[in-house]
């Protein structure tokens, strides 16, 4: 039988939301806000957390039932403004994380963040918690921009 071998990797992307962190409270109160300037008052918090990892503007489609561009990027213009406001102090780093990226870190291993989150956002949040950025050297790539 031939050995097997163990697999040394050198390099690890991580998903931002429920992998590393958990931002659904500040997904909830940034949605239910634009969702209730506009009328939508009969979306449940459930639907908002199903849409997490998806575009603002495929989420927004997908609770209301809208399809037309100019008012999705409107809400999704809402939304990033509430996300100003709500998303940091609202989104929980898991307790593993620091301690994962770390041992990750010291082993030599290159670490990024996929995200469809801004950029800023992130970094926003990772500053928040003061000392991953810096002592786990994370690299963050933003895909789709939900805020």
């Amino acid at each position: 039988m031939p050995e097997k071998r163990k697999m040394e990797y050198k390099t690890y992307l991580f998903d931002f939301d429920y992998t590393l962190a958990d931002s659904s409270r500040g997904i909830v109160i940034c949605f239910r806000n634009v969702l209730t300037r506009h009328g939508h008052t009969d979306i449940t918090d459930e639907s908002i957390k199903r849409t997490i990892g998806k575009t603002l503007e495929d989420s927004f489609s997908i609770l209301t039932g809208i399809t037309d561009k100019n008012t999705l990027i409107s809400y999704k213009k809402e939304y990033v403004k509430e996300a100003d406001i709500h998303m940091t102090a609202n989104t929980k780093f898991f307790p593993e994380t620091v301690a994962v990226l770390k041992a990750l870190k010291k082993r030599g291993a290159q670490i990024g963040i996929i995200s469809t989150k801004y950029r800023y956002r992130i970094h926003e949040m990772v500053d928040y918690l003061h000392t991953l950025e810096k002592d786990a050297g994370l690299r963050i790539k933003s895909f789709g921009h939900a805020g």
